[in-house]
């Protein structure tokens, strides 16, 4: 994996836990929040699609 692939993915995978622990502890999302979230979710699918194609 290429230093910044593995950054990026790094990224994504910490600030999708991250609204996962918030929504989990029952915060409310506001609207730019829930954009942002969908869009992550996308990727955060894509990089673990990635990571089952490398095994």
């Amino acid at each position: 994996m290429s230093v910044p692939y593995g950054f990026i993915v790094t990224q994504i995978k910490e600030t999708h836990e991250f609204y996962k622990k918030n929504i989990e502890s029952g915060r409310e999302l506001d609207e730019e929040e829930k954009i942002i979230k969908r869009k992550l979710d996308k990727l955060y699918a894509v990089v673990l699609e990635l990571e089952k194609s490398y095994e």
